[in-house]
């Protein structure tokens, strides 16, 4: 949390050249497989692995102490906004996805704000994909 899409960048290309942020579209393709109407009922269910506010969580939780949506993704709804690799490069913006543990869960069902890149948040994050 707390960094801009410029730091998160630089740390997968120090990982190496297999790694990245996920795009946008990755993300999208993620979420469009799960069930909103189940984030945004109160259910115990939707609490396993969705960290929102709606669902009385008031903190970022740490990676991987919810259950695994049904992608095997971890934190995909809720928890922090996650950078993307910019399809555009704009030089300026890049995008968040995902909502935090702030928001309510229309906002971490895939929505999308844009930031400046050197922008830094602490309910902004990242998470590194790997080729296969």
């Amino acid at each position: 949390t707390n960094v801009s899409w410029f730091c998160a960048w630089a740390f997968t290309k120090w990982l190496g050249v297999l790694f990245s942020l996920p795009t946008s579209k990755m993300l999208e393709t993620a979420y469009a497989d799960e069930d909103i109407e189940l984030l945004r009922a109160a259910l115990p269910s939707a609490k396993r692995f969705a960290n929102t506010d709606h669902h009385g969580n008031v903190h970022l939780t740490p990676v991987g102490s919810l259950q695994a949506n049904r992608l095997g993704l971890f934190d995909l709804h809720g928890n922090n906004w996650e950078w993307c690799e910019p399809v555009d490069w704009s030089p300026h913006h890049a995008t968040v996805i995902g909502g935090s543990f702030e928001d309510e869960p229309e906002l971490s069902s895939g929505k999308k704000r844009h930031y400046d890149r050197n922008f830094k948040c602490f309910t902004i994050g990242f998470r590194c994909v790997m080729e296969s």
